[in-house]
């Protein structure tokens, strides 16, 4: 993504620079391997570059690679997950103000009727 400004009435020293918190390379991919019998497991990874954290391109968050898994148990009518989100507790910042989450657990259990 090539996200820049091209008019800034307010501040014209801006004009062609990056906008804030916008990376040039982000993505996510997730492999989910869910054979016939009750376990499934899923892994997946999200990147985000480096970005600006101002208009006049100033100053830098660096970029973070973020790591997700989860295993599941099915047995009709009951699914039973659990999910580890930033799996290897990677300290990162989302955006300039807004840290990004430690290490977290979600266990969930679902019926179907």
């Amino acid at each position: 993504m090539s996200a820049k400004a091209v008019e800034d009435r307010g501040t014209p020293a801006n004009q062609g620079n990056y906008l804030p918190n916008s990376a040039k390379r982000n993505g996510s991919l997730f492999v989910r391997y869910a054979p016939s019998g009750p376990w499934y497991a899923e892994i997946g990874v999200t990147h985000t570059s480096a970005r600006w954290t101002n208009a006049a391109n100033t100053a830098r968050l660096p970029g973070y690679t973020r790591w997700d898994a989860l295993v599941g148990w099915r047995a009709a009518p009951w699914t039973v997950t659990l999910a580890v989100s930033n799996l290897l507790d990677k300290e990162y910042w989302r955006s300039s103000a807004m840290p990004g989450a430690p290490r977290s657990f979600l266990l969930s259990a679902n019926y179907q009727f």
